[in-house]
């Protein structure tokens, strides 16, 4: 892998560790981040917010990484169901815990929050906001 390579895919590859990372697992071996955790996160509401949160930036990152994303929401979508898919498989095997009403929310959320980046790109596109990712993914 060239340094060029690295350089353009770190970003993304940062953005998915987090989206992947079990925090709630952390939290429980470290108690100083799960105090910080629980105050960041205090209930299902910002639960569901981080969520979306952590897939708007997954979604902007991807992206400008695959500009031709933005052309493609079908393929962007199914990009972010996988992601989404993995994160939820990977906190069910933490958990030792089956499909639940949560995992379809939080699911639901980081589609949500893959729709808003695509959207907010969109929309700034459509302002006439320029910035580099715009051109690469609408043209001019």
């Amino acid at each position: 892998m060239t340094t060029k390579t690295l350089t353009r895919f770190s970003p993304l590859l940062l953005v998915l560790l987090a989206v992947l990372f079990p925090f709630q697992w952390l939290a429980e071996h470290w108690t100083s981040f799960g105090t910080v955790l629980s105050t960041m996160i205090p209930g299902e509401r910002a639960h569901t917010v981080a969520h979306a949160g952590l897939f708007f930036t997954l979604g902007l990152v991807a992206v400008n990484t695959f500009p031709r994303l933005g052309r493609r929401p079908l393929w962007f979508f199914l990009l972010v169901l996988v992601a989404a898919v993995s994160q939820e498989t990977f906190q069910l095997l933490y958990k030792d815990a089956l499909l639940s009403f949560d995992t379809v929310r939080d699911m639901t959320a980081d589609l949500a929050g893959g729709a808003a980046a695509l959207g907010a790109l969109w929309a700034m596109q459509q302002m006439g906001f320029t910035c580099p990712v715009k051109r690469r993914i609408w043209g001019d």
